[in-house]
């Protein structure tokens, strides 16, 4: 049972069927300090962040779109637009990538017959991983307009890591995907037999990959051993947890440098913790359960109900908030974790701040919701409508 006493709002904003509760109830939230986290990096934990001060302790949420969504798939925003992948109408496969101002207005077409699975953006451009049964395994559409570019098609050109020999591979998109700097990094899957000095290795399974934003070849950057449906990156590393489906053994949390040669082929270990393990069979896993400030990394912890700091060094983790449950998606920003969750009637976005203390709500009845955290903001988007948290009183 979620912590979160009843409170009477001072004023509500309903957005089609969301009902975004203004003024946040707590419940005297507590950060546990959890044992020490094994693996590489040092064992104590850095300083924690203060608590941000903000205009408001209550944003309001502010409609964008006056249509059904209809989000199929990722959220991601930019200072000026919300992007996302819609559900064709009368398809159950075949998508589309839209777009609407953050300040209201029609939603607009980008793309479509696409299978995203993972977007990102930056300045220019628009980024996605494909579905399997797609033609591309990573593509951009210029937020200007014009055509999708395919940047790494169904075959390609790979290297293992940083080695200049390259051999044809079989590559297919994940369910992760971020940009930095000039580069494109996702967590797919690779088959291909690469040239040894012992004559041949073979290539088979799932691996964090990068590839420059324009195309060319692409660079496996580590092995994952089991399956990962989030990536995470900062301005040097990459990090991702590894972990077997409904296993009973603790998970890795792992990174590898963006550039540069690693010494394991798996990636160095963060930490290592039965918290980071996938959720049981009979509760639902996460959109995207990890996410990263540059200084902190952040988890949803299905199987235990709670919010998790972990150094990205490694170090003790932090509980920020505990007794949550049905975790749908997770996003930082401005010093603040949000996370919505999800189940048969009822649903909402909460969040905590970074150095922990009371969750607040921030949004109520809303179910299945997805958070997008960028330059223009926090962004509620569920099957209905969609809402910008703001902070003007």
């Amino acid at each position: 049972m979620a912590c979160l006493r009843p409170s009477i709002p001072s004023f509500f904003v309903r957005v089609l069927s969301l009902s975004i509760a203004l003024a946040a109830a707590s419940c005297g939230g507590r950060v546990v300090e959890l044992p020490e986290a094994s693996g590489g990096g040092p064992t104590t934990s850095a300083p924690s962040p203060s608590a941000p001060s903000l205009a408001c302790t209550s944003p309001a949420a502010k409609p964008i779109v006056s249509e059904r969504t209809r989000v199929g798939g990722p959220v991601v925003n930019d200072e000026t637009w919300v992007y996302w992948v819609r559900r064709a109408s009368g398809s159950t496969e075949s998508k589309q990538i839209v777009r609407a101002p953050l300040g209201g207005g029609p939603v607009e077409l980008l793309v479509s017959g696409v299978q995203p699975t993972a977007m990102a953006v930056d300045e220019s451009h628009l980024y996605w991983a494909e579905g399997a049964s797609a033609y591309s395994a990573v593509a951009r559409i210029a937020k200007s307009g014009g055509e999708m570019e395919s940047i790494v098609g169904r075959k390609g050109r790979i290297s293992w890591r940083e080695d200049p020999t390259d051999a044809d591979a079989d590559l297919w998109g994940g369910t992760a995907l971020v940009v930095h700097g000039d580069d494109v990094f996702w967590a797919g899957r690779a088959e291909a037999d690469l040239p040894t000095e012992n004559g041949w290795s073979g290539v088979r399974g799932n691996h964090v990959m990068r590839a420059a934003k324009t195309g060319g070849s692409v660079a496996l950057l580590a092995d994952v051993e089991h399956d990962t449906s989030a990536l995470a990156s900062d301005d040097a590393f990459l990090y991702w947890v590894d972990a077997e489906p409904n296993g009973r053994d603790e998970a890795v949390l792992r990174r590898v440098a963006r550039r540069g040669r690693v010494a394991s082929p798996m990636g160095d270990v963060v930490a290592t913790s039965s918290m980071l393990r996938p959720p049981s069979p009979s509760a639902p896993n996460c959109a995207r359960c990890l996410a990263s400030d540059g200084a902190f990394l952040y988890w949803l912890s299905s199987r235990d109900g709670s919010v998790v700091r972990f150094p990205k060094d490694g170090g003790r983790p932090l509980v920020l908030a505990a007794d949550q449950s049905d975790f749908v998606d997770l996003a930082v920003h401005q010093g603040f974790v949000y996370w919505s969750w999800s189940r048969s009637g009822g649903g909402g976005v909460r969040r905590v701040a970074i150095s922990g203390g009371d969750v607040s709500d921030v949004a109520t009845d809303v179910q299945g919701a997805r958070i997008s955290a960028g330059a223009g903001g926090v962004i509620i988007m569920n099957e209905l409508s969609a809402a910008r948290l703001s902070c003007d009183e």
